[in-house]
């Protein structure tokens, strides 16, 4: 006669739970979710995260790009309206630009970096007018673009494409925007 004990079933004893790898790595990966919520949640905004309320005022901003061809720089036009070309953004028009020798460098027979420039480019900087404000590291424009010195910024200026640097940026007064002749497209109201 079969026991009636050994029956197939398991008994309590076998019922154990049992960890596995993939048990230990779900513990691990909900310990460390909980870990970095919390620190989120428990730490205080810094000063980049914190909105610091910014008064807008005009800005005449200078781009500069070392190199560009002639046969791009021939199409520049005062009061050409200027676009961020990443982010699509507005940056006003053009006040102004200046055209220079180009800029490289080349290397010498004896082996060193001198100053050289290319008759088929020029280096160009370009002048535009924003309204921004002073965020403690560059100015912010009512876009949200964020200017530095030294930031890389691709521009449209017209039909014209460069890859600048934002080489300076200078708040204008109120008796300073005033008496400015400025082109059509690139007048900024102050209200």
């Amino acid at each position: 006669m079969a026991n009636k004990n050994n029956t197939g079933a398991k008994s309590k004893d076998a019922k154990k739970w049992k960890f596995n790898i993939i048990d230990v790595l779900v513990l691990v990966v909900v310990v460390l979710a909980a870990v970095l919520l919390f620190r989120r949640v428990a730490t205080p905004a810094t000063e980049d995260e914190e909105k610091i309320p910014l008064t807008y005022e005009p800005y005449v901003v200078e781009y500069y790009c070392d190199n560009s061809y002639k046969f791009v720089t021939d199409h520049l036009e005062v009061g050409a309206q200027i676009r961020d070309d990443t982010l699509r953004l507005n940056m006003g028009a053009l006040l102004d630009y200046k055209l220079q020798p180009s800029v490289f460098w080349e290397m010498t027979d004896a082996g060193q970096m001198v100053q050289a420039s290319r008759d088929d480019q020029n280096s160009v900087t370009l002048y535009t007018i924003v309204d921004a404000g002073d965020n403690g590291n560059g100015i912010t424009t009512y876009d949200n673009q964020v200017l530095s010195l030294g930031h890389s910024i691709v521009l449209r200026v017209g039909v014209c494409k460069f890859y600048m640097t934002v080489a300076n940026f200078t708040k204008l007064s109120e008796s300073e925007y005033a008496n400015m002749e400025l082109p059509e497209y690139g007048h900024v109201d102050m209200d």
